[in-house]
C-alpha cells in the first residue's frame, strides 16, 4: 500500500472510530464525579453496583439516559469496572448527588416519569427497590 493510500485509510479509520464513537456516550458522560462541571453544578454520580461500588457515570446535565439515540454508559474508576460499558439505563443500584444546591431526582421512566427517589444536596442513597436497576432519567431541583 503507497504512503498516500496508506495515510488515507488511517484517516478513515480515524473519522469512522470518531463517528462510532460518538453514538456510543454522551461527551460528559465519564467517569470522574466533581461538585463543579465547568459552572454546570454537580454531577449525578451513578453506580453499577450497590453501597457506590462498581463502574459509574458522572453527569451535570443528563436528563433522559438514553437520548437521541445516545446512550449513557458506566466506565472504570479507581473504585471498580464491574458494569463498565454497560448502559446506565435500568442498570443503576447506587447514586450520589455532587452538587451544592439542587436535589437530584431520579425516575424510573424516562423523561422524569413515574416513581422517583430524591437525594439531597451531597447526599447519597442505595436506589430503593422499585428503582434500583429500574431507572431513565434524572431532574434537579
Amino acid at each position: 500500500m503507497s504512503f498516500v493510500r496508506k495515510s488515507a485509510f488511517v484517516a478513515a479509520a480515524a473519522v469512522t472510530a470518531a463517528v462510532l464513537g460518538s453514538g456510543i456516550a454522551f461527551a460528559d458522560n465519564t467517569s470522574s464525579c466533581t461538585d463543579s462541571d465547568n459552572g454546570a453544578g454537580g454531577d449525578a454520580c451513578l453506580y453499577f453496583n450497590s453501597n457506590y461500588a462498581g463502574a459509574r457515570v458522572g453527569d451535570p446535565y443528563a436528563n433522559n439516559y438514553t437520548d437521541s439515540g445516545k446512550t449513557y454508559t458506566f466506565h472504570s474508576w479507581a473504585g471498580g469496572s464491574n458494569g463498565a460499558g454497560v448502559a446506565v439505563k435500568n442498570n443503576a443500584a447506587s447514586v450520589s448527588n455532587w452538587d451544592h444546591n439542587l436535589t437530584l431526582h431520579i425516575w424510573y421512566n424516562s423523561n422524569q416519569q413515574g416513581a422517583v427517589q430524591t437525594i439531597g444536596v451531597f447526599g447519597d442513597a442505595n436506589l430503593n427497590s422499585t428503582l434500583k436497576n429500574e431507572n431513565a432519567s434524572q431532574s434537579w431541583g
